[in-house]
């Protein structure tokens, strides 16, 4: 799925050619059967070129269908995000609102989204690591928001800064 890569190592026998087109493709294997998007390379051997075969991508069940993300992430980082998001049939939402399952942000981004953790707070959205989906995908269903995906929770935040003050008071007195 990344641009502008050439092929793809398997193992150390083999490697997928991603440099044919589809038509090309289609002119080498008449017999594959499937949708020119699902059509992706040949794969070929490290010692023996010519031996190859068609590979085709499969797409796994829609597992994010009914999730609408909100990507609290500087925009030279999110196509990937986005790209993965939809392909498993998750939506991206273009602010934090009601509709919004989750945010998704890196901890380099904490200050430029300030206003948008609020507002998922606020919401009760968990404002999660770009771990949670890839936890998404490895399970090949909604991850739970569990304690080490969350990487902001305003509420226990503020809630430190109370205890701190209290326990700074106390000791002046």
């Amino acid at each position: 799925y990344q641009r502008r890569v050439r092929e793809v190592t398997v193992d150390k026998e083999r490697f997928v050619d991603l440099t044919l087109t589809i038509a090309q493709l289609k002119k080498h294997f008449s017999t594959v059967d499937c949708p020119d998007n699902e059509f992706v390379g040949i794969q070929r051997r490290f010692d023996d070129e010519t031996k190859r075969r068609a590979v085709k991508r499969e797409v796994g069940k829609p597992f994010l269908k009914g999730v609408g993300v909100y990507l609290a992430i500087d925009e030279a980082h999110t196509a990937d995000i986005i790209r993965v998001v939809r392909l498993y049939g998750g939506q991206i939402r273009k602010a934090v609102g009601k509709r919004c399952t989750a945010v998704i942000t890196r901890p380099l981004d904490f200050k430029q989204f300030k206003e948008d953790y609020k507002k998922a707070t606020e919401d009760d959205i968990p404002i999660v690591g770009e771990a949670w989906l890839v936890e998404c995908i490895k399970i090949a269903n909604i991850a739970p928001f569990e304690e080490k995906f969350i990487l902001r929770d305003l509420k226990k935040e503020k809630e430190k800064k109370k205890t701190r003050k209290g326990e700074k008071s106390k000791r002046r007195s």
